[in-house]
């Protein structure tokens, strides 16, 4: 699939009623367009949006698989979306985020949803279809349905590229933009098959996944790990459970990313920074969020 491009957007609507009295909304998610692709030629398209970007990748990843080992899935049944989004999600996904949701779109229509997502972006990508994927005229458009509908509102829409990801045939190149405790950062990655390995996007996908989805676990277990010490966490509590989780889920995360790094040639920039190292500076930041005094008198 050479000449593939992808790219993963973090956004946030604020609906914003022109009457005072009403109440201003926000839409949060993340969105992905996914080209499917045979000889270079898009045979499919599908928008997912979902809580979490790993989950968003990792769907992604797996539907980019499945076509391009049994071809295009707007012809499968309404059981393989659920079986396939189930597969997605791990065990710690499932047992400690009640509150994840995804909805998959084609031509605008929604042909799978778990969860609750704000019926806005539905709204969205019916305008996106109209605008024929000019994204920046859809959101107007939707601005301007919401007003003819007698609904005086302003849209304000705010975004940022979390995920890059190119394949020209011979190199995929990875950039991802990812929040430290202190700064966001930017990260890439150029990974490379050798003449004995075969490699597929969805490989680059899944790795993607998993590291943004262990910095984001790492900048909860280092603020837990602090609040636990200072007693603000408390033993036995579903939030140490959470946390305990979490370390497990990480395991097998570092145990994703290294099978990759031990089949393909990869090349980072700067280095990948391991879970440890930010567990550890995510407590010191936390560490000054949460001082030891304000616990003084707590049994």
């Amino acid at each position: 699939m050479s000449g593939a491009f992808y790219s993963l957007l973090r956004e946030k609507f604020t609906i914003n009623p022109i009457d005072e009295n009403d109440t201003k909304k926000t839409a949060l998610s993340n969105r992905f367009v996914l080209n499917l692709m045979t000889n270079n030629e898009v045979v499919e398209t599908y928008i997912l949006r979902a809580q979490n970007m790993h989950c968003c990748i990792r769907m992604a990843a797996k539907m980019l698989q499945d076509f391009s080992k049994l071809g295009p899935l707007g012809v499968r049944e309404p059981s393989y979306w659920r079986a396939t989004w189930d597969n997605a999600v791990s065990g710690y996904e499932k047992r400690f985020n009640p509150n994840l949701w995804i909805t998959i779109y084609k031509n605008g229509r929604i042909i799978f949803n778990e969860g609750e997502h704000h019926p806005f972006l539905d709204v969205i990508e019916k305008c996106d279809v109209h605008e024929k994927g000019d994204y920046e005229r859809s959101i107007k458009l939707a601005e301007t349905a919401f007003n003819q509908a007698g609904q005086d509102v302003s849209i304000d829409h705010v975004s940022n590229i979390a995920m890059n990801l190119e394949d020209d045939g011979c190199l995929v190149r990875c950039g991802l933009l990812v929040r430290s405790p202190r700064a966001t950062k930017t990260f890439s990655a150029n990974i490379q098959a050798d003449d004995h390995q075969s490699m597929s996007v969805s490989h680059v996908m899944t790795a993607a996944a998993a590291f943004l989805e262990g910095v984001e676990l790492c900048f909860m277990i280092g603020t837990n790990n602090v609040k636990i010490s200072r007693g603000l966490i408390l033993s036995p509590s579903e939030k140490e459970k959470q946390t305990i989780g979490a370390r497990k889920r990480i395991v097998e995360l570092d145990q994703i990313l290294d099978g990759l790094e031990k089949r393909f040639t990869l090349r980072y920039r700067p280095e990948r920074p391991s879970f440890e190292h930010i567990i550890e500076d995510t407590e010191m930041v936390a560490e000054k969020l949460y001082p030891a005094t304000i616990i003084d008198n707590v049994d």
